[in-house]
Formats: C-alpha cells, structure tokens, sequence
C-alpha cells in the first residue's frame, strides 16, 4: 500500500490516504514530515488502536519456546508508538515470567 498525505498546511485539514483507492487512514493521532539536503524525504505516521494479525509456521523442528516467541513479538511491537510501547513491553515480559498464563 502507497499511502499519500494530503494538506492544505492545517493539521485539520490534512488526510493520509490510500493511494490506490483514496479512502482515509483512520485512527492518524501524529504526522511527522522531515527533509534535509543529504537524505530522502521521510515521514512517520503514528496510528492509534492498531490491530496486528501474527501468522507463524511452526514445525515440529523449530517450535518456539514461550521467551522466544515473546522477544519475536517485541520485535515487532518495536515499531509501534512510544506513547503504548512501555505498557505492551511490561505485558509481554510478565507473561514471559508466566504472570499472564491462561
């Protein structure tokens, strides 16, 4: 997916679309838009209530133990937003230690 910022210059009026079909991202709470004369544009977009799908292949030869399969999560979580990364971090190590075993 390409997404395309749109903005008049006011953060009311500025949308992150969908390329391709031009609906809205929902749930944008931060837009960053950074240049410099040695590097490429860049922008980071922080999305709030971000739902994630993890699908893994697991065999019978490489099945993860529960500490690796946490620090595979954190890895992934690593690039969520600083503002609920602290909270998910404490979650994922108090379940490494069992704290929220089922």
């Amino acid at each position: 997916m390409r997404l395309k910022i749109v903005s008049d210059g006011h953060p009311r009026n500025t949308q992150i679309v969908d390329e391709a079909t031009g609906q809205a991202v929902e749930g944008v709470t931060k837009l960053e838009w950074k240049m410099d004369r040695h590097n490429l544009a860049t922008a980071t977009i922080t999305l709030e209530s971000v739902s994630v799908d993890v699908v893994a292949l697991l065999e019978k030869k490489q099945r993860l133990g529960t500490g690796k399969l946490v620090d595979a999560l954190k890895t992934l979580l690593g690039k969520m937003t600083r503002e609920n990364r602290d909270e998910i971090y404490r979650y994922l190590h108090d379940s490494d230690k069992g704290k929220h075993a089922p």
